[in-house]
């Protein structure tokens, strides 16, 4: 029969490689979310500017007819 702190350690190395692997598939995911916190932020962006930009068209608007 194999040495009991040989057993011990292999079962160690075990949970290790589990814990390894687990924390592999948590990196994949926060890469994956991080791609997608990218994709609507910029979507963001790109909304809030064209907002601006009708409110900044918006408040020319009402300059222009407040001088006529």
């Amino acid at each position: 029969m194999a040495d009991p702190a040989i057993q011990k350690s292999n079962h160690f190395l075990k949970s290790l490689d589990e814990e390894m692997m687990f924390l592999n598939t948590l990196m994949a995911q926060i890469n994956s979310l991080s791609s997608q916190v990218l994709v609507v932020s910029s979507s963001i962006k790109r909304t809030w500017s064209a907002i601006d930009a009708i409110h900044k068209n918006w408040e020319n608007k009402e300059k222009r007819e407040e001088i006529s």
